[in-house]
């Protein structure tokens, strides 16, 4: 799997291609595919922080689960910026390439372990059918669920994320 290159394609609720880009593969299994990429793109802001060329990227994208997971890293050095939850379909993988269809909205997990949900007015502006909708926001809820049981393992070094009071709808 080494020096395998895949191309990550983001396609939106309408069907409508949202960009594509290439990562090289770090790990694959039947249901999971971790991938790694430098960011080379102009600053974006997003939530409290911003990317900035040179930061890497390390994504996770799943077939069975409705979301997929970029742990972020201030360039190439182990410190990280958060964990970035894409509230999606779960991802079509071909041997050439992950496919995922995004709902928009987001959740980011930062470092000191504080929660910020992201793009509320993105996902209400798409006008999904009300089961969509529901799908959706029951997405968040199972992520929210498994992060308070996996964070530990899944985020070494997190402190401990307070559900209840942390969770900022910026």
């Amino acid at each position: 799997m080494q020096n395998k290159e895949l191309t990550v394609l983001k396609y939106y609720p309408d069907g409508r291609l949202g960009f594509s880009y290439m990562m090289q593969l770090l790990n694959e299994t039947p249901n999971r595919r971790d991938i790694f990429g430098v960011f080379k793109v102009r600053p974006h802001k997003v939530g409290n922080l911003s990317f900035e060329p040179g930061d890497h990227f390390y994504e996770s994208y799943f077939n069975n689960r409705p979301y997929n997971v970029y742990e972020v890293h201030q360039q190439d050095t182990a410190r990280v910026k958060c964990w970035y939850f894409n509230i999606s379909t779960p991802a079509v993988f071909h041997p050439q390439s992950i496919v995922w269809t995004d709902y928009a909205l987001d959740l980011l997990v930062y470092p000191d372990g504080s929660l910020q949900l992201l793009d509320q007015d993105e996902l209400a502006a798409w006008n999904l059918p009300l089961p969509d909708y529901w799908k959706v926001w029951n997405a968040l809820d199972n992520l929210l669920t498994s992060l308070k049981k996996e964070a530990p393992r899944l985020m070494p070094g997190l402190p401990q994320i307070q559900f209840a009071d942390r969770l900022d709808k910026g």
